[in-house]
């Protein structure tokens, strides 16, 4: 079976796999690097907020994963 992420609205459990892949990457790098600083803390702390805010605004727009990963990746800030 071929993508089918465009087919579906954003649901809670998007949301969370978003997150968890986030908290996975943040992990990742605390053992790449053997701790992790207050500024990756910031930072992760920010892609998080940015990652919940967009996805709301995107489920309250109707728009699918595909949607907001496809704006994501030319950098449109504006959902």
């Amino acid at each position: 079976m071929g993508d089918v992420t465009g087919l579906f609205n954003l649901t809670d459990n998007d949301i969370f796999v978003m997150m968890e892949l986030a908290y996975e990457k943040m992990i990742a790098l605390r053992n790449r690097k053997g701790h992790l600083s207050s500024h990756d803390l910031k930072i992760f702390d920010g892609c998080s907020s940015l990652i919940l805010s967009l996805c709301k605004q995107g489920r309250d727009r109707g728009m699918t994963l595909k949607d907001i990963s496809e704006r994501a990746a030319k950098h449109e800030p504006r959902i």
